[in-house]
């Protein structure tokens, strides 16, 4: 909006005589500083899916450079030779790199986080991880096939 719109908008609100609420000048100029905020805070969702993918060397799932939430991630394979890294400069979550076998002992006492096998499948998720810069990588011991690898997440932009 600007400014002669608000200067019009506000000899009209003061002219008012039906006006229910006292008017302040305040109250336009805060509105308009919201309205430019939430204008800035646009999300774009993206989604890698991959199928039957063969890794020999790290391989990165995600890599962001600002705001967002990884809002899921899903890796599925027939084995549990390789390590996760995860790198975020949120608070709560910094360089984080374990084996399936490590995560699959602590799973059970973190929120998000789940690392089971089933039916001859090793099955990782995580999810609602907020972060300001996101890298998530799979670094395998061998050739590995992870029969899903798939992940969602929202960036602000």
């Amino acid at each position: 909006m600007k400014m002669d719109e608000l200067s019009e908008l506000l000899t009209q609100l003061k002219q008012s005589k039906e006006a229910l609420i006292p008017f302040d000048p305040l109250y336009l100029i805060f509105a308009e500083e919201v309205l430019n905020q939430v204008k800035r805070i646009k999300e774009a969702t993206k989604i890698r899916d991959l199928k039957d993918k063969v890794i020999s060397s790290r391989f990165v799932v995600v890599s962001v450079n600002g705001r967002g939430v990884l809002d899921e991630l899903l890796l599925v394979s027939t084995s549990n030779n390789y390590e996760i890294e995860l790198i975020t400069n949120d608070i709560g979550v910094n360089d984080f790199r374990r084996s399936f076998a490590e995560i699959q002992e602590i799973a059970d006492y973190l929120d998000g986080v789940a690392a089971i096998q089933s039916n001859g499948y090793y099955i990782f998720h995580v999810n609602g991880i907020k972060f300001n810069n996101l890298m998530f990588s799979i670094i395998p011991n061998g050739t590995i096939t992870f029969n899903r690898i798939y992940a969602k997440w929202d960036v602000e932009e």
